[in-house]
């Protein structure tokens, strides 16, 4: 494997902020916040340039809402400053989801976020929902001319732009399998054959009339 790090920007607002903050902190035109905001996105890149350096790390991810240009534009030319002790390939992921229930199902798993701890599900539906507003509001697609790799509503589909390597095509193959809604999968052995009738393993027998039966129950029942 490759090692690799997840630096979440939410973590590190958690841990030099506090816990909860409404969906203002994140308007584009709070600039206040958005001072701060840039603060955090600075230190966990510090942060994955030293763990580069002293750990020898080969897949950094800044997990965090990077969703206008402005905020690419400082991750360009914090990486960019590294050179020619620190190179570094950037592929910025953006996850788009359009489809009404997979927001729902996003809000609904915000519910155990450490951000609401102590709020209503009402409450952070509210702020879920006012997030979201705020986010189309500054969302610019990433130009193609930078690397880059689109999920569309939880991998219905993707796309790659200039996306080639050996590292970034595990990458592409490990999203493309990648589901993030709940999905049941069940192990079932055969219906009873000839050969467990008669004790005998191997070879391909026919089910018998009971083996036949549990085929159709199970197809049923599924």
């Amino acid at each position: 494997g490759f090692s690799s790090k997840i630096l979440s920007t939410d973590s590190y607002r958690q841990k030099l902020l506090g816990a909860f903050h409404s969906y203002e902190w994140y308007d584009p035109d709070n600039y206040k916040a958005a001072d701060s905001r840039n603060k955090i996105t600075k230190t966990a890149l510090d942060d994955a340039f030293k763990w580069f350096t002293e750990e020898h790390g080969i897949v950094a991810i800044l997990d965090g809402n990077n969703c206008s240009k402005k905020e690419r534009d400082l991750i360009i030319q914090k990486v960019k400053c590294q050179k020619p002790s620190i190179n570094i390939r950037i592929i910025f992921l953006e996850i788009i989801v359009n489809d009404k229930e997979e927001v729902e199902s996003n809000i609904v798993r915000s519910f155990l976020s450490p951000d609401y701890v102590g709020l209503d599900h009402d409450s952070i539906r509210k702020d879920m929902n006012e997030k979201i507003k705020i986010h189309r509001r500054m969302y610019e697609p990433v130009e193609d001319s930078r690397h880059y790799i689109r999920v569309f509503d939880g991998g219905e589909q993707l796309v790659m732009n200039r996306v080639n390597g050996f590292l970034p095509s595990k990458i592409m193959f490990y999203l493309s399998n990648l589901r993030t809604t709940e999905k049941h999968i069940y192990f079932v052995r055969h219906g009873e054959s000839e050969y467990n009738v008669n004790k005998l393993i191997g070879g391909d027998p026919d089910l018998t009339p009971r083996g036949y039966l549990f085929a159709k129950q199970l197809s049923d029942w599924i």
